[in-house]
């Protein structure tokens, strides 16, 4: 199967979840409710979601910079949110194009490989399952998750053990690998052969941590907004599962599955209708902000050089 035709399926999966969604959400919220809770919303709380997307982009390009850096790649922290904000505003539309254009600027203006390019992201990905399994054994050890608690506490170790697992053996073991994996030789691993690579892996792990936090703090703000008597701790185990299904990118930025998946966990709480509410609405919000910060970026100044001309006046 061809990369267009591959988009393509895509993009129907992700129209299809995303009509799913809409669907479910009109048979169990209350339009009225929802739009008087809305009305609600203040300029702070308003105020507090646009920050939180700040800080969620620039954790976001730590992050890309940090995993460029261990595959022997540097780009500035400019560089890494133009290319943050290129993945984010060719994801809206739903075409799931938004890594193949993010490598391809990578290439363009960078000077950085494609295999390189894909290395980084590979080793980021699983830097997040890491963090989302330990956040989901730790949400099921300390009561936050009660039905399904030893499910949950099995199925969170083991996310965040397997990405060990697989760097350890990338790392030390690149000839079991490389013929399997076509981006990773043994000159190439997702690894890199620079020093302090534990050191890099952990700062990697940190900033995944803060953009999934950020996350939680926008998903939370616009929570709370419709119900303010709703539990935190139903908020964060919602958005990390939520997170968690999406880690197969099987639609553009997981639109549809996680927004069904809040709700699903959301009806188990006894709340589908505040969550899958907030979920659309968090979405729509991401669309909004993407599409602000993804026109600047692939501009033709874009926030890289936009800055270097300034400082250099």
């Amino acid at each position: 199967m061809n990369t267009s035709r591959l988009l393509r399926w895509k993009s129907l999966v992700g129209w299809s979840a995303f009509a799913a969604t809409l669907y479910v959400a009109f048979r169990i919220i209350e339009i009225d409710k929802l739009l008087a809770a809305t009305k609600e919303a203040t300029a702070t709380t308003l105020a507090l979601i646009v920050a939180s997307f700040v800080l969620m982009r620039i954790a976001q390009a730590y992050a890309l910079k940090t995993s460029l850096s261990i595959s022997q790649n540097r780009i500035s922290s400019f560089g890494a949110l133009d290319l943050i904000g290129t993945k984010g505003l060719f994801n809206l539309g739903m075409s799931g194009a938004g890594v193949l254009a993010q490598g391809a600027r990578a290439k363009e203006e960078f000077g950085i490989p494609y295999r390189n390019f894909a290395a980084a992201a590979l080793t980021e990905t699983l830097s997040m399952i890491f963090v989302l399994g330990a956040l989901l054994t730790a949400l099921a050890t300390f009561g936050a998750i009660e039905a399904w608690r030893a499910t949950a506490i099995a199925l969170g170790s083991g996310a965040a053990l397997a990405p060990i697992l697989l760097l350890s053996i990338w790392h030390y073991y690149p000839k079991l690998t490389r013929n399997y994996i076509p981006f990773i030789n043994r000159h190439n691993a997702p690894l890199g052969t620079g020093e302090n690579v534990a050191i890099k892996l952990a700062t990697l792990a940190t900033l995944q941590l803060v953009f999934i936090l950020t996350r939680v703090a926008r998903f939370g703000l616009i929570a709370l907004t419709l119900d303010a008597s709703i539990p935190s701790s139903q908020i964060v185990t919602a958005l990390v599962i939520g997170d968690f299904a999406t880690l197969v990118p099987l639609t553009p930025g997981g639109v549809g599955i996680r927004e069904l998946t809040i709700g699903a966990i959301g009806n188990s709480f006894g709340t589908a209708d505040i969550l899958l509410a907030a979920a659309i609405i968090d979405r729509l919000v991401s669309v909004a902000l993407n599409t602000a910060h993804g026109a600047v970026t692939v501009s033709t100044r874009g926030l890289m050089n936009y800055f270097a001309d300034r400082g250099s006046r």
